[in-house]
């Protein structure tokens, strides 16, 4: 139970950084303007999402232990930012490739905005619902 305990305590502190670097990155992006800090800030927030999950989805769980209704709410909506967060990731990406090449946005690089719409509020709902024990 330590391991798990522990293990839980970072995946929170975790999840409050990837919130800032989040935040970060959604207000230094804009359509035509990938600055090398909304780059980067991006990268940061991936990595720290990633970083974040992974305490979670490795931490030890007894089957004793039964999820109340704020961490089943959590968990669904960790269904929802997930895939958001990679097609986010992958979107980015495939943006950034065409303004390279001097393109404009297009395909797949369209998809960055409507996934970081939905990103966004199910991150942050998720992570609400653990800071303030929201009891759904």
């Amino acid at each position: 139970m330590e391991k798990r305990s522990s293990m839980l305590a970072t995946h929170q502190i975790l999840g409050l950084a990837t919130g800032a670097a989040m935040l970060a990155t959604l207000f230094t992006g804009k359509e035509a303007d990938y600055t090398d800090f909304h780059m980067y800030s991006g990268v940061a927030t991936g990595a720290l999402y990633a970083t974040t999950a992974y305490f979670s989805l490795f931490a030890p769980k007894p089957d004793t232990i039964k999820d109340n209704n704020s961490t089943k709410w959590h968990r669904r909506l960790a269904w929802l930012h997930g895939p958001a967060m990679l097609l986010t990731i992958v979107a980015a990406l495939a943006a950034k490739n065409q303004v390279d090449d001097h393109k404009s946005i297009s395909g797949l690089g369209e998809l960055h905005k409507p996934a970081v719409a939905v990103l966004v509020p199910t991150f942050f709902a998720s992570l609400a619902i653990m800071t303030f024990d929201i009891n759904l």
